[in-house]
């Protein structure tokens, strides 16, 4: 067997994880702050609409379409 070399952890073992995927999502939401995007392509807006899909709410979410009166 290889000897796999041991490194020591930033935060502890199970905080490094979650410590990586928050700073990657902040990095992300930065970049598109300082970028910009067109209406409804933001992050908060995928999120919200993931959550509500997720959730079973997506109809309460957004409404369908109605069609005007004749």
């Amino acid at each position: 067997m290889s000897n796999i070399p041991r490194y020591p952890f930033l935060i502890s073992r199970t905080l490094d994880p979650l410590f990586g995927i928050f700073v990657g999502s902040m990095a992300f939401y930065t970049y598109e702050r300082r970028e910009g995007r067109q209406d409804g392509h933001t992050l908060n807006e995928l999120v919200a609409r993931r959550w509500a899909a997720e959730t079973g709410r997506w109809s309460e979410a957004k409404p369908a379409p109605t069609e005007p009166a004749k």
